[in-house]
């Protein structure tokens, strides 16, 4: 609708004020207010007149005249705009309509996408450039053959990236041989002990002996084909990854001569594939996973690790078994007659522990077994006469124990290289088939 501006325009102002005020009570000040050039209009004030008296020849006026400026309308005419007063509720107009641009997706934004949605990298790893997660984005962004637009590839971008996180996550420029790893020009599974399946998937990592130094990252569970992970006699620590129960296809693990600590996660028990588990001369107290889920399981290698307790029941029922070592460890108690279930054991050894009881007999049915190693234990009673059925033993270790009577007068073979009953009770003549050992 049209609008008239008001331009204001200065009145006369008086040129002198009067002198006078009066010294108590109160007055009526008139004011002079003009409006928009009408007429005057007086609007008396009232204002106390009892101020304290001022200096010496000072008074204030009594009564104070203004003339404020006259508002008068504007002799230009003033262009008028139209107002759409018909407006519907939340309907928009043509004057407020907006459009948003496109959101656009950057190739480093749907390689986060791509590698969080994959359950392979938590998104806040990102945001810190010195990480070996951003620093394998970087690296697969300037350099990988593999696109993340194409599904063909997703399995082999997924497996470059785990290896490159392990890589940064274990001070690569620093191992001892990183051939090959990281050349822009040369595909993965020609990588420094990268062994790929035909389909170019990464079936083995033998890093052993490397100097891989720091913790394993998670994205290593990206490595959906792989068969076996030997990262043994490394400075690898922290406590075993529970995302290991996730590679189920794997064949063997071994962590030997690592600083692993804490426990045996329970998430192992999905490796219902593997065949050995080495996680000796590490620093892990306890074990929770379930060991008889590894119905496949052929060795198991836990020497000098600080586990306690008695030997899980569970084992004993891993009739696959053939290496079964527990030595340097902190088990109790005694062994259970179900170790009659290990037939296929070759080698046993359980040195330097507090186990306590008599030797199994039943050990002695072990038709294949080549070394048994019982030494420096509490174990008491007699060597069984069973044991010289062992036609197969090439190592009897049964010294520092409290065993007493004699030895058995069939014990030895013509394979047999050592025997040990040092430190014991046993007594009597050494029977002539151990004369050549």
């Amino acid at each position: 609708m049209p609008t008239n501006t008001p331009t204001l325009v200065p009145t006369r102002m008086p040129t002198r004020m009067p002198t006078t005020l009066p010294t108590s009570g109160s007055t009526n000040i008139p004011t002079t207010v003009l409006i928009q050039g009408t007429s005057p209009v007086i609007r008396s004030t009232t204002v106390p007149t009892n101020y304290p008296s001022g200096p010496t020849g000072l008074s204030f006026p009594a009564t104070i005249s203004t003339l404020q400026p006259t508002l008068t309308p504007s002799q230009a005419p003033i262009p008028t705009t139209a107002v759409p007063t018909n407006f519907q509720s939340g309907a928009p107009t043509s004057a407020i309509a907006r459009t948003s641009a496109p959101v656009v997706e950057t190739p480093r934004d749907r390689l986060i996408t791509f590698f969080t949605s994959n359950a392979l990298t938590d998104a806040a790893l990102f945001s810190t450039p010195t990480s070996p997660q951003a620093r394998a984005l970087n690296y697969i962004l300037q350099n990988s053959p593999f696109s993340v637009d194409n599904p063909a590839q997703s399995a082999r971008l997924l497996e470059q990236y785990a290896l490159i996180t392990l890589y940064y996550a274990t001070d690569g420029d620093n191992w001892f041989d990183n051939q090959n790893w990281l050349s822009a020009t040369d595909d993965y599974c020609t990588w420094f002990e990268i062994v790929c399946t035909d389909s170019n998937l990464v079936q083995n990592i033998s890093l052993f002996a490397n100097t891989l130094t720091g913790t394993l990252p998670s994205e290593l569970r990206g490595l959906k084909q792989i068969e076996s992970l030997e990262l043994y006699e490394n400075f690898l620590f922290g406590t075993l990854p529970s995302f290991i129960g996730e590679l189920t296809t794997l064949d063997r693990l071994d962590f030997d001569v690592n600083d692993f600590s804490g426990m045996i996660p329970s998430s192992f028990a999905a490796l219902t594939n593997l065949r050995a588990l080495v996680l000796s001369h590490n620093f892990m107290t306890d074990i929770q996973v379930n060991l008889g889920a590894l119905t496949k399981l052929e060795e198991l290698w836990l020497s000098f690790t600080p586990i306690t307790g008695p030997i899980p029941a569970e084992l004993f029922s891993l009739t696959t078994l053939t290496t079964l070592l527990l030595d340097d460890c902190q088990f109790s108690g005694g062994i259970p007659p179900e170790i009659a279930n290990l037939v296929n054991l070759v080698e046993l050894d359980v040195f330097n522990n507090t186990l306590t009881g008599t030797l199994p007999t039943a050990i002695g049915s072990f038709t294949n077994l080549e070394a048994l190693t019982m030494q420096a234990n509490f174990f008491n009673g007699t060597i069984p006469s069973e044991y010289g059925n062992l036609e197969k033993l090439v190592n009897l270790d049964l010294g520092f124990n409290s065993l007493t009577g004699t030895i058995p007068s069939n014990l030895g073979n013509p394979v047999m290289t050592r025997f040990d009953v040092s430190f014991t009770q046993v007594t009597g003549p050494l029977p002539l088939s151990l004369c050549g050992v």
